[in-house]
């Protein structure tokens, strides 16, 4: 996480899989996050966005949590074995 010059605000680097973007793109537009795409990879299905939030506004660290919980979830779904996973 990196600190930017005014006080109030952080900036969020993450990765998002292509699979993720309607879920994260719907929070970054209903909570007016500001963002920018860094970095994309048409091969690898994914794209490095910087998110830049209020960190003294609790609807902003909440949104960005939110955000960071689903990237884990996804994550840890991604790379669970498909024997761990039980859907029935």
């Amino acid at each position: 996480m990196k600190t930017s010059s005014n006080n109030n605000l952080d900036e969020e680097t993450i990765k998002v899989p292509m699979d993720m973007v309607p879920d994260i793109f719907d929070i970054i537009v209903s909570e007016k996050l500001s963002h920018e795409i860094t970095e994309a990879s048409r091969h690898r299905w994914y794209f490095v966005m910087t998110l830049q939030y209020d960190k003294t506004d609790a609807k902003s660290r909440n949104a960005v949590s939110e955000i960071k919980r689903l990237l884990d979830e996804y994550d840890i779904f991604r790379h669970a074995s498909h024997d761990e996973l039980n859907w029935r």
